[in-house]
């Protein structure tokens, strides 16, 4: 209520400012005024524009204090902390501000999903995308056959557990050093298990059917290699080395390495298609047309997945240094790029199982050695064993001398400016 009437008592004082305004420039209109030799005066028509003018300004203004306020609804909570403020271990390069402050009461990191700092966008990214996925799932358990149930409900299970996983991550990333560096081992595993759970689904359903023979019943077992490896770089990249550009080169040999194995069949079955469309129906052909273009676009999303994880791009332009340290950095758009590749993998897949176009007896041999759901199973100890093993290793005692050593620093210098002043 008081905040009501202030308002109505800022405009009234505004709107009375601009009738009094209004009522003197007529009366100097009437007056006039000698400017040197020549006799100048404003009409009627003259005064009621210049009035309506700074009526809109004024219209203007407002709408620039309510852009302003929405802007200030996206800068990073006042609580947060900069970057030379916090503990060397949770500093992202080129992420200046949004840091929350470590040691605090659990409840106060549970609350912190409601703020904004530095990994809100990190966190809802990948819990709206884990419902999102464990949406479909449902949605297209409908069209399962008992074949191809435990392909799709695999790869449902093991992309909601891998977001749950990096969602836990980041949500509880800041509560101290050691913390951190245990906690993204976690989420690495989790992207292991994309990794493992893309090439099981393409290759139970959707990679082409050459490919799949000559693999025969060992391509499952690579697809547990595959997301083994990725979870084994990742994990040794951030706990022994602290240079972008060796991470970069550790990450790059098993992510290429998983995307020329997903990128070769894809490629073979387009060229398949292409080649052979002249000899199928027209509503055959509309249906494969359609799937190949989907794997297209995930082949396209996974390059870009890969492009936002390695250049961190566009926080480390030098004009936009600091504009997205809350919204838009580059890891908020790969986590944008992980769900919508692994959205159009299922829709794929969905429609290969639709249509038929992976036999009985090729899933046969795909599980010759292995079954799904063993698949699974394995991967899922792989990926947490490789995580418990480097957490073993996990150091952040040469951290903390360059803690202390930065923080005097910092106490230092702001004493130095206080008896300055």
């Amino acid at each position: 209520m008081v905040a009501s009437n202030a308002i109505f008592m800022f405009n009234f004082e505004v709107n009375k400012a601009f009738s009094i305004f209004g009522t003197t420039l007529v009366i100097g209109s009437l007056i006039g005024n000698v400017d040197g030799d020549r006799y100048n005066t404003l009409s009627f028509v003259d005064i009621v524009a210049l009035n309506k003018l700074l009526r809109n300004r004024h219209k203007g203004l407002a709408l620039a204090n309510k852009f302003a306020a929405f802007k200030d609804f996206f800068i990073p909570h006042p609580d947060t902390l900069h970057a030379v403020h916090v503990h060397p271990v949770f500093r992202e390069k080129w992420i200046e501000t949004g840091y929350r402050p470590p040691y605090r009461h659990l409840s106060y990191y549970l609350k912190s999903i409601l703020t904004f700092h530095n990994e809100t966008f990190n966190i809802w990214s990948h819990l709206i995308g884990a419902l999102v996925m464990g949406y479909y799932t449902l949605i297209y358990s409908e069209s399962y056959t008992r074949y191809n149930q435990p392909v799709i409900l695999a790869f449902g299970i093991c992309c909601v557990c891998g977001q749950l996983m990096s969602v836990f991550a980041h949500w509880f990333c800041s509560i101290s050093p050691n913390c951190y560096r245990r906690i993204f081992l976690f989420d690495y595993a989790g992207i292991g298990l994309f990794s493992f759970a893309n090439h099981l689904v393409l290759t139970c359903c959707s990679y082409d059917a050459r490919y799949v023979r000559f693999l025969g019943p060992y391509a499952i077992p690579l697809a547990i290699f595959i997301g083994a490896s990725v979870a084994c770089s990742l994990c040794i990249s951030r706990i022994f080395y602290r240079s972008i550009a060796v991470k970069n080169i550790l990450n790059f040999i098993p992510n290429t390495l998983s995307a020329a194995l997903g990128f070769i069949p894809v490629i073979m079955r387009i060229h398949h298609e292409l080649t052979t469309r002249e000899a199928r129906d027209s509503t055959h052909h509309d249906h494969q047309n359609n799937i190949c273009n989907l794997l297209a676009i995930h082949c396209c999303l996974f390059a870009v997945m890969g492009f936002f994880f390695m250049s961190h791009i566009p926080e480390r332009l030098t004009r936009l240094y600091g504009r997205f340290d809350v919204i838009g950095h580059s890891h908020q758009l790969f986590h944008i790029s992980v769900t919508l590749c692994f959205l159009t993998s299922m829709k794929a897949a969905f429609m290969d199982i639709k249509f038929g176009y992976r036999t009985q007896e090729e899933l046969y041999i795909l599980e010759k050695f292995c079954s799904i759901w063993s698949a699974v199973v394995i991967a899922f100890i792989i990926n947490i064993c490789v995580m418990c093993a480097c957490v073993r290793h996990v150091n952040v005692q040469k951290y903390e001398g360059e803690s202390l050593t930065e923080s005097r620093l910092v106490r230092d210098g702001l004493e130095t400016q206080s008896k300055t002043e």
